[in-house]
């Protein structure tokens, strides 16, 4: 049998019939474990002495670490317990202690257990120690900093100071944690009962829709943690809490949840490590922008019939929260206006005044929260046959179901300024009147004329007034006059 034999696997051989040496040892053999001979093998390699060596180099016999030990007959390979360096595909150490992690310095490999160790039985990696508290420690050593994680970049992402500091973000904590950027807690959203167990471990935010009136517990605050709860109506609203006895108001009180449909309210705690202090904000809502305020949207000037029951004419609104004025004057014995309609719908008398300097005339003064945009009839009914003038204007930005919360009259002969105050209630009011004179008038200060009549035209303050409080329209030109005026509130208010 021939046996084939490569270097470096330690080998015993009974019984040498032949040697052949060559290249890096190859040894081709018969063994014949029967046969014996009389005479051991003296030589091997042409070289006479019991030990000889072998090496995978051409270095000195001192740094070759395989032989072949003869004693008699028997030779043997060996290792002479000096270790290989990596060339000679050795480690360059002779033994490691159990959790060594071998490194490779100084071309052979070393171990440092007191700055890296793998504890095998509990599974624990050591840097600077060999402590057993946690699958990973790591022990400072000198003025050098613990750990340095970065990213793909290169910028820092988690960093431990060798005071023990963390950075989340940067590299230069200055506090036990110091984090460049937004940290927060997940939201945790519960499940309503009648009977609810809120683990504040489960996160430091949590949010509950009520359905039922439900009673809570606490359980797991944390010393000096700060805690959150969401709490939302649902479609229905009016749910209530009772709350834990370990918890502990301002001034005493609990909060009166919001009982709108849908309302959500935000309640606050500090746990002391006895109590849940509470705090809360109640009836959040998303912000409604002010209304941007009044604003003149249209006019028609005079608009007349004589010797009739009736005056229809064509008007036109556009815009949101619309507010329609009409003035008219009846002229005749006996006449009044009876009715006045936009679109088919009645229009609301806000005043009426007995003409001075004009014979058997009455002025009214008319309006309609939300008249139809677009263009549509207004019709002026009377009781008796009569002369009817009229004018209107119209607004957009007002209050839609108290739109004019005051009004007054004013009139006078002898020419001079035609003025009329009124007293508003609200901040932002504007000014609207009906002016009835006989003459071509001038707007005075904080007074349009929306028309050029020289019989009736609508009349405004063209801004808000504020305060609130007695404020004034005039115009001059006319020998006799009369004024209808009246306050427009607006939208929002």
């Amino acid at each position: 049998m021939q046996v084939l034999f490569f270097w470096p696997y330690f080998l015993y051989m009974n019984k040498f019939t032949s040697f052949l040496f060559s290249g890096a040892l190859a040894l081709f053999l018969v063994v014949t474990p029967s046969l014996s001979f009389a005479v051991g093998i003296a030589t091997l390699n042409a070289l006479g002495a019991k030990n000889q060596f072998f090496a995978t180099t051409t270095a000195s016999a001192t740094t070759m670490h395989m032989k072949i030990v003869s004693a008699t007959d028997t030779h043997t390979f060996q290792w002479d317990a000096s270790p290989w360096l990596l060339a000679q595909g050795g480690t360059g150490a002779t033994s490691f202690t159990d959790g060594s992690i071998p490194f490779i310095w100084g071309g052979v490999f070393v171990q440092s257990n007191g700055q890296l160790f793998w504890n095998n039985t509990d599974s624990i990696l050591s840097i600077g120690g060999t402590a057993t508290v946690a699958k990973v420690n790591i022990k400072g050593s000198g003025s050098l900093d613990l750990l340095d994680v970065a990213t793909s970049a290169g910028s820092p992402s988690l960093y431990v100071k060798a005071s023990g500091n963390v950075g989340i973000g940067n590299s230069s904590p200055l506090h036990a944690l110091d984090v460049s950027g937004a940290m927060y807690s997940r939201l945790v959203t519960l499940t309503d009962a009648p009977s609810l167990a809120i683990d504040w471990n489960a996160g430091n935010v949590q949010s509950l829709t009520l359905s039922t009136n439900t009673t809570l517990t606490f359980s797991d605050g944390q010393v000096g943690g700060e805690y959150k709860l969401i709490l939302k109506q649902d479609a229905t609203g009016g749910r209530t809490i009772t709350w834990p006895v370990s918890v502990k108001w301002v001034g005493g009180i609990a909060p009166t949840l919001t009982s709108n449909a849908n309302g959500i309210d935000v309640v606050s705690f500090v746990h002391d490590g006895s109590f849940y202090l509470g705090s809360y904000t109640l009836d959040h809502k998303v912000p409604v922008a002010p209304p941007a305020g009044i604003a003149f949207d249209n006019a028609i000037t005079q608009q007349t019939s004589q010797g009739t029951n009736n005056l229809t004419f064509s008007y036109t609104t556009s815009g949101t929260n619309r507010y329609l004025f009409v003035g008219c004057v009846a002229n005749g014995s006996g006449a009044a206006i009876t009715n006045i309609t936009y679109a088919g719908t009645p229009m609301t008398q806000i005043n009426s005044l007995t003409a001075v300097g004009f014979l058997n005339e009455t002025d009214y003064l008319f309006g309609l929260a939300a008249p139809a945009t677009g263009i549509h009839d207004m019709v002026v009914t009377t009781n008796t046959p009569s002369t009817i003038a009229c004018a209107a204007s119209s607004y957009t930005g007002a209050q839609q179901t108290t739109a004019v919360e005051a009004s007054n009259t004013a009139q006078g002969q002898s020419g001079g300024t035609a003025i009329v105050s009124v007293t508003t209630i609200t901040d932002n009011d504007w000014l609207v009147g009906f002016a009835r004179m006989d003459g071509a008038p001038t707007a005075g200060p904080n007074t349009v004329n929306r028309g050029n009549s020289l019989f009736v035209d609508m009349m405004d303050t063209n801004g808000a007034q504020t305060p609130a409080g007695s404020h004034s329209m005039n115009y001059t030109g006319a020998t006799d006059w009369n004024w209808i005026a009246a306050a427009l509130k607006p939208a929002g208010i």
